[in-house]
């Protein structure tokens, strides 16, 4: 087959998967046919994918094609009768949300779409839809989570000449943020990761994630701006094992309703630059409530026993 690499290299036991599965990724006419309707690739009639080898298509793929050759190729999962997706890593790829639309038709559990610079607020309404997802990472892809806003130039294409002279004070109302999802209830969800959320008003939505969320085990908010008293809520009545708070801004009004997560086993928080609190790492095991600290601060002190936490 011409452009196949005939070399195997024994001491990889994966190596010849890969290699196929770059090859099929970079000449999908192997297996693949168009589909003009679709503007797309589509599987050759008679053909059916497994689970294992769509995910590891997936992963090359978004590994090896960029901008329209990614968009036309991934098109190839619109088909759920004959490709399952579960478990999807979208970390860091040309993902849109027209194509992140398609792909949670598939039953995912698992769902990565950290540093996907092309989605937008629109994707929540697809992560909506996955009802049997227990991991979603969301990491540094924060700009999902900004509200939609009317732009000046369309609020101006929409008026008059005359109304904008007659009513020039009243055209430019204060921008309201969009509320998230109502239906963002993801009742299965286990494991969620968000990173660097900056401003305050953007927090409503991850916290509508969570609240919705009651599984919530595994937890990591770093460098996210939240809302104390609507997280000291949350934290009070969780049942998480891990929480990791690195660079969260005055993360010690937390520690008390942290202490009181009696499944909590991990919790991690570091806060770099001028903050009081530089370094934090904090071990709950229970029964008993040993709590072990590493703080670089001379104005903190801790009771191991009750897990109180005084400046």
């Amino acid at each position: 087959m011409a452009g196949f690499p005939a070399v195997c290299v024994e001491s990889d036991v994966n190596s010849l998967k890969d290699i196929a599965t770059r090859f099929c990724v970079k000449n999908p006419h192997v297996f693949c046919q168009y589909n003009l309707r679709e503007a797309g690739c589509e599987l050759q009639e008679g053909l059916a994918l497994p689970q294992g080898i769509c995910e590891k298509i997936l992963s090359v793929c978004k590994d090896e094609l960029k901008g329209d050759k990614f968009k036309y190729f991934i098109k190839l999962f619109k088909d759920v009768k004959r490709t399952r997706l579960q478990l999807v890593d979208l970390s860091d790829s040309h993902v849109t949300d027209e194509i992140l639309e398609f792909l949670t038709d598939h039953q995912i559990t698992r769902l990565n779409i950290s540093g996907c610079k092309l989605l937008t607020y629109a994707a929540l309404n697809s992560v909506a839809k996955l009802k049997n997802l227990q991991s979603l990472i969301i990491g540094s892809s924060s700009q999902v989570f900004e509200m939609y806003r009317f732009k000046r130039a369309d609020m101006l294409a929409l008026l008059s000449q005359h109304d904008f002279f007659m009513k020039r004070t009243s055209i430019f109302p204060p921008p309201k943020p969009c509320e998230p999802p109502s239906f963002l209830r993801l009742p299965l969800l286990k494991n969620l990761v968000i990173h660097d959320v900056p401003k305050l008003e953007r927090n409503l939505c991850f916290m509508s994630i969570m609240d919705l969320s009651r599984c919530l085990t595994h937890l990591d908010l770093s460098n996210c701006k939240v809302h104390l008293n609507q997280m000291n809520d949350f934290l009070a009545s969780s049942d998480l094992v891990s929480l990791t708070l690195r660079d969260v801004l005055d993360v010690n009004h937390l520690f008390h309703a942290i202490c009181k997560i009696k499944s909590l086993s991990y919790e991690s928080a570091m806060q770099s630059g001028e903050g009081r609190l530089c370094t934090l790492n904090l071990t709950l095991t229970l029964p008993g409530f040993t709590v072990y600290v590493t703080v670089k601060d001379r104005n903190w002190r801790m009771s191991t026993f009750t897990g109180d936490i005084t400046m």
